[in-house]
């Protein structure tokens, strides 16, 4: 699922519609990114950059997928269909990734109401940002690829010359140089995904072709790396910062696939060190990822799919669970808005700040 959404990003994305209504309302809410993109026809690529009918946007909706507002979309930017929304600790500014040129992608904020869109300077050719707590900085993935030339004599030989790797980079909203945190590797993807509510570190899952995905955490100013959790990934620190909740399919559960099983991962949560993690989630049919807190660390929202390897989102829903598992329920599901599109979302993020928290779900 990785390697394919990577590629979806090297690619870059076009957008187009209108924009709704932008200001978010009081209370609980959760922003994700739905997108909707034009039906399929015979002949034509289904590559994102390749269609010029696909509508991405921003929207937020309460603690009960009601009251949706459209926050960021078309005409103002045309947003990447792909990972969550990222926000500072107090709510009051919002990053994404978003269209920064010919065939690559940028990272921009805006105010909490979507308002005063602006480039981060050294943010450039990158997606899934992560802003720091206290939205001085930005972490961020950057992708390098080489397609070698295809010899119709030998493809095989050709396409094994064929270079693909992700890096994690943090640079400063406000301008200066951006600074690499993990190492190029081909076949190595390195993507951030928290960082700890001080801001001190930050967590990245490493996925490394023919091994399982792991989790390390880099310290921010040392730049040192040390691997915390093997067979997970997606980490996310909670508000207080006690607890992290992680994927991981270390329970090896599968589900069929059209190339044969599919991993299926599951939620899980343990203490700030990693110690003590116990599953949240049982679902052995369904694949649960990239959690997100909610401000009062009570809830989780994470996006859950029927294959593992639905990386478009399209067959995704948004859901949502108190900590300990207890109390499911989907809160917002694909809904085309346009006659003939298929609709996806993306992972969801809480928004954070005073007045936020959702409070434990009542089952």
């Amino acid at each position: 699922m990785l390697l394919l959404s990577l590629v979806v990003a090297a690619l870059g994305c076009a957008a187009g519609g209108a924009l709704g209504e932008t200001t978010l309302p009081p209370g609980p809410r959760l922003s994700f990114v739905e997108a909707e993109y034009p039906p399929a026809k015979e002949g034509r690529s289904t590559a994102p950059n390749r269609q010029p009918g696909l509508l991405a946007r921003i929207v937020t909706v309460d603690a009960d997928g009601r009251a949706r507002r459209v926050l960021i979309g078309p005409p103002s930017v045309s947003l990447a269909p792909i990972g969550a929304p990222a926000w500072s600790g107090d709510g009051g500014e919002i990053a994404f990734a978003a269209e920064a040129g010919p065939e690559s992608l940028g990272i921009y904020r805006a105010d909490a109401d979507g308002t005063g869109i602006r480039a981060i300077p050294a943010a450039g050719h990158a997606t899934r940002p992560v802003l720091s707590p206290d939205g001085r900085w930005v972490a961020f993935e950057r992708i390098r690829t080489h397609t070698p030339k295809i010899d119709p004599k030998d493809p095989l030989k050709s396409l094994a010359h064929f270079y693909l790797s992700s890096t994690a980079w943090i640079a400063s909203v406000d301008g200066g140089r951006a600074h690499r945190l993990t190492p190029w590797g081909n076949g190595r993807f390195a993507t951030p995904t928290s960082f700890s509510p001080d801001g001190s570190l930050l967590a990245v899952t490493v996925d490394t072709r023919h091994k399982p995905e792991a989790v390390d955490l880099v310290d921010v100013v040392s730049g040192k790396t040390r691997r915390v959790e093997a067979e997970a990934g997606e980490a996310a620190f909670s508000p207080d910062g006690s607890q992290i909740a992680f994927s991981s399919n270390r329970d090896h559960e599968s589900a069929p696939g059209f190339d044969g099983p599919v991993a299926m991962a599951e939620l899980y949560v343990s203490n700030a060190d990693f110690s003590g993690a116990h599953r949240v989630t049982r679902t052995p049919e369904l694949a649960e990822s990239l959690p997100s807190w909610d401000p009062g660390g009570d809830r989780l929202a994470f996006l859950r799919t029927p294959d593992g390897e639905d990386f478009l989102g399209l067959e995704g829903e948004v859901v949502e669970a108190n900590v300990d598992g207890t109390c499911t329920k989907a809160i917002a599901m694909p809904k085309a808005r346009r006659k003939g599109a298929n609709p996806s979302l993306q992972a969801p993020a809480w928004v954070p700040g005073p007045g936020r928290a959702a409070g434990p779900i009542s089952c």
